[in-house]
């Protein structure tokens, strides 16, 4: 029998080590490297309990005891900036020859240190967790290393014993009596013993990138360091300009070693598509899209943020970002296009040491992180559409931002097919209504014909063949004619200008997706949400309802509905503003080739209706109906008829033909069959 070599490895917990301060994460990372010298196969991973050490000393005594012996030796890594000299040269000329030279001269230990805090390029790139090459303002974090370390070499007696008593309180969640500032105040959050200062000094080296990323003279500050982002884009005017950067930082279960970690953080990065992530938008859609790997379960952002001064900045835990989702291929493809549109939006910018905000961004970046900690959620999908949407309104009101030639791709309507699944049974009678008026699909592709209904809402115009790329011309389109939230106004005047874009006979109103007659009938009587359209109408226009995914799925109608004066009158007006949609096996009701619903006669009726004049508007339609060779039976509905404005609107909204045949001849003479005609 062979013998059983598997054993069990020692698990520390520390408590006092969690990852929701920057400080005391970089003090868990510290502590390991520290620990890791004595016994190279230590390994560390984080736990709700705190930072465990797996494979070292066997108890928290012996953990502390082994760090207090590093001390005893003076073993702790040097950090001091030589480099001042150098950096402070290349500052004043505005390069980066004098670090260049240093670099080169100096030892590994400093050659790894200096490379965590800044980078060479055609001029000096700092690293935003560590300000300007070491230094927030003045808290020198150099000097306060020292001054933590001269209080653990130099005490003496009673003191020398309270503050190596500390170390055991600081790592395991006790009550510490050395306490002091240690120009810690960028990481840490209060006053701390001297441990913490050091041992998050001592894993500083951590934070230096891989040698191919800062080599180059394209070199960006963020994208050289590991897991730096800029700052997501303010959302409110006094946050312009106040954040320096983001670090994301890490967070593992599957213990590591010191190597393992290096390895990780000299990668330290997420892709999008095959770019660098290094926004915060950008980086949150790298995390849906699965770039990065060993392991990770979550991230902690934290925001690097200038507060009580403007020469210093502080770390502030603002979002924890769960790895634990299901990759979403359809939410990455939607969030990759969204950053993209983010990055075309104009910028908040500094002008003359003053800031100009123009909060477009800002919503953006916010919604895209948010939905990146759980992509199908529905609620944090709409608040990206609802931002997204906002954004392109502000341009498309504003001269300056449309004089910029923004422009921006639609997104993939399978994340939004994939969403309605996902979360409803039943989608909101709302919900349907709007995407069938978005998928109303253009005439042709051909440059001056009737367009999708993107334009009528947005001043943009098509760009291409494929109809998924909008652009905003620098003077606002005439067939932008919707005005402010007013639904049924504005469905009227889209209605007449499709209609007048379109020319020729062919009607104008193909679509993709159908509400049912139970949806219609709801419409007309006011039982629907017009706010919440609007609303719905606005998420919906920003997907390409055109690709493969946008198939023809009509919906089934469902639902109990009575056939009164506007349902009725609708059956009788609809078929002449509806085109036979995809392979049905429904015969029209109105044949195309007949020339009965041309645009002019269809413009006619929508003019009656849109003045109110509904018995003229019966009579033009009776007319179209006769030239067709359909005869309309007598009957007097108008009395019933309250809201012809109303009425109008319904008739844009695309519903199927097996929902509108049997309404619709409800008015009609039965047709004689020729086999039976003697």
């Amino acid at each position: 029998m062979c013998a059983d070599h598997t054993r069990a490895l020692p698990v520390v917990s520390c408590p006092g080590l969690q990852c929701d301060s920057l400080g005391r994460y970089l003090a868990a990372l510290g502590l390991l490297e520290v620990l890791a010298r004595a016994r190279p196969s230590v390994r560390g991973a984080w736990s709700e309990d705190g930072f465990r050490i797996v494979g070292g000393p066997h108890n928290r005594r012996a953990l502390a005891g082994a760090v207090l012996d590093i001390a005893r030796a003076n073993g702790f890594r040097r950090y001091d900036r030589a480099w001042m000299d150098s950096q402070s040269r290349d500052t004043k000329e505005g390069g980066a020859e004098n670090i260049a030279v240093w670099r080169s001269d100096c030892t590994e230990e400093e050659c790894d240190l200096v490379d965590a805090h800044l980078v060479t390029s055609t001029r000096l790139c700092f690293n935003p967790v560590l300000g300007t090459g070491g230094n927030s303002g003045r808290r020198d974090f150099a000097n306060g290393w020292e001054q933590a370390l001269a209080v653990i070499e130099e005490s003496k007696d009673a003191r020398k014993v309270a503050v190596e008593r500390d170390l055991e309180h600081f790592l395991f969640g006790g009550a510490c009596t050395t306490l002091g500032y240690w120009n810690s105040g960028s990481w840490f959050s209060n006053h701390i013993p001297p441990w913490a200062m050091v041992l998050a000094c001592t894993a500083l080296p951590l934070l230096a990138g891989k040698a191919s990323r800062r080599l180059g003279a394209n070199t960006r500050r963020l994208a050289a360091f590991p897991f730096t982002t800029e700052a997501a884009a303010p959302v409110r005017e006094n946050e312009a300009g106040r954040s320096l950067g983001e670090f994301w930082a890490p967070v593992w279960q599957r213990p590591l070693s010191v190597p393992e970690l290096s390895a990780l953080f000299a990668r330290g990065r997420a892709e999008q598509g095959r770019r660098q992530a290094v926004t915060a938008a950008s980086f949150a859609t790298a995390i849906v899209q699965r770039g990065v790997d060993a392991g990770i379960t979550e991230f902690r952002r934290f925001a690097l943020t200038r507060t009580t001064s403007s020469q210093t900045f502080e770390s502030t835990l603002v979002k924890t970002i769960s790895l634990q989702h299901e990759a979403s291929r359809y939410a990455a493809a939607t969030m990759e296009r969204a950053v993209r549109l983010r990055d075309r939006l104009p910028r908040d910018e500094r002008r003359n040491e003053r800031w100009i905000f123009r909060g477009l961004r800002g919503p953006v970046d916010e919604a895209l992180v948010d939905l990146a900690a759980e992509p199908d959620d529905f609620e944090r999908a709409g608040a990206l559409m609802d931002a997204i949407w906002c954004a392109l309104e502000r341009v498309d009101n504003n001269k300056n931002y449309r004089e910029s030639g923004m422009a921006f791709q639609l997104l993939p309507v399978d994340w939004l097919d994939h969403l309605f699944t996902y979360t409803y049974t039943e989608p909101p009678a709302e919900a349907l209504v709007a995407m069938a008026l978005a998928s109303l699909q253009p005439r042709s592709s051909q440059r001056g014909q009737s367009a999708s209904f993107l334009p009528y809402r947005l001043g943009v115009e098509p760009r291409g063949r494929k109809g998924e790329w909008f652009d905003f011309p620098k003077e606002v389109p005439a067939r932008r004619v919707w005005t402010g939230s007013d639904l049924v106004r504005g469905l009227g005047l889209v209605l007449r200008r499709r209609l007048l874009d379109a020319g020729g006979l062919e009607t104008p109103l193909r679509a993709t997706r159908a509400v049912p007659i139970a949806t219609i009938a709801s419409f007309l009587h006011g039982e629907l949400d017009d706010h919440a359209i609007v609303r719905w109408l606005g998420r919906m226009c920003l997907f390409d309802w055109q690709r493969p995914g946008a198939a023809d799925r009509p919906r089934p109608s469902h639902g109990d509905w009575i056939v009164d004066g506007p349902l009725s009158l609708y059956g009788f007006l609809k078929p002449l503003f509806h085109v036979k949609r995809g392979q049905q096996q429904v015969a029209p009701i109105i044949d195309p080739e007949s020339g009965a619903a041309s645009t002019a006669a269809l413009s006619r009726i929508a003019a009656l209706l849109q003045a109110g004049d509904v018995d003229r508007a019966i009579a033009e339609a009776r007319s179209r109906y006769r030239v067709a060779g359909r005869v309309p039976a007598a009957m007097t509905v108008t009395a019933g008829i309250t809201d012809p404005a109303r009425l109008l609107a319904a008739l844009l909204i695309p519903t199927s033909s097996e929902s509108l045949v049997p309404l619709a001849e409800r008015w009609l003479a039965p047709v004689r069959s020729k086999e039976n005609t003697p």
